[in-house]
């Protein structure tokens, strides 16, 4: 009954904000990126990480999910044995926006990434941060035959994005384009000679700048 009340409260927007964490925007994402788990579920996650264990529950299609992380500012979540869900809080004096990362790893890897305001109200990614586009890809001074022959050649670009760093101040996208064309020899050499290998970006407060 304590927990449903806590619930309540967050869910009205009447708890301080200064000391809204990670773990009440868990309980309190309507089930647009937690869609396979019920508030109860994730409430039970986060006693089975307080209490020191990190355990597989029952989610609503049946299928098992669990908590892998949670900070104040991040929490990791496998909502299957395929999807991963990332969430940071990208926090200001004032202001908070929630960066997500969901990631499905069948057939190769490959990750979207959105952002959510304080209400969980979807807002537009180039309010955070400069969203890459298909020129970022290519490594410095890459030709523009080479840049065509990639577009003829690429059917589709997987991206496997994730935060690194003790703080998580870092995200990092990684095109998978070598594991999507396996077997296909001088496809992959022409990737490595033009493709980067990854794009950082450095977080500080609610923006998220490239790193050059």
């Amino acid at each position: 009954m304590k927990r449903f009340f806590i619930y309540l409260l967050l869910s009205l927007g009447l708890a301080v904000s200064s000391a809204r964490t990670m773990r009440d925007f868990l309980v309190t994402e309507p089930g647009s990126v937690f869609l396979s788990i019920s508030v109860g579920t994730r409430m039970d996650m986060i006693d089975y990480y307080d209490a020191g264990r990190i355990e597989w529950l029952t989610g609503l299609t049946g299928g098992e999910a669990s908590l892998q992380v949670l900070t104040d500012d991040y929490c990791r979540v496998q909502t299957s044995a395929v999807r991963t869900v990332e969430a940071r809080l990208l926090t200001t004096r004032c202001d908070t926006a929630i960066l997500v990362i969901e990631t499905v790893g069948l057939p190769i890897a490959d990750s979207r990434v959105t952002c959510y305001d304080s209400a969980w109200k979807p807002i537009d990614i180039k309010r955070v941060m400069k969203y890459p586009r298909n020129d970022d890809w290519f490594k410095p001074g890459t030709d523009a035959s080479t840049r065509d022959s990639v577009a003829r050649a690429v059917r589709f670009v997987p991206v496997k994005w994730t935060f690194e760093g003790e703080k998580r101040d870092t995200l990092v996208a990684t095109p998978l384009l070598a594991d999507f064309h396996a077997g296909e020899q001088a496809t992959q050499s022409l990737m490595r000679r033009a493709i980067r290998d990854r794009l950082t970006f450095s977080i500080k407060g609610n923006k998220i700048k490239t790193v050059k």
